[in-house]
């Protein structure tokens, strides 16, 4: 079974922006880090990836989601 980490939860927009421009310029990097209570991964983004953009939107809410995905390349 592989590992994971999961961050969510209520924060201001800029906090959220930083968050994305530090996995951002971890991606640039080759090595992006995450961790939660529980556990830390470090992950080596591929050269190729496969990218999901989605956006939706209600009467009350509006949401993004991205996911990237990449082959672990020996």
């Amino acid at each position: 079974m592989g590992s994971k980490v999961k961050l969510e939860g209520v924060m201001e927009l800029r906090e959220a922006i930083a968050r994305i421009e530090a996995m951002s310029e971890g991606m640039k990097a080759g090595e992006v880090k995450l961790a939660d209570d529980k556990e830390t991964l470090v992950l080596h983004p591929a050269r190729v990836v496969a990218v999901e953009f989605k956006a939706g939107q209600k009467k009350d809410k509006e949401k993004i989601s991205l996911e990237i995905s990449w082959k672990i390349v020996p």
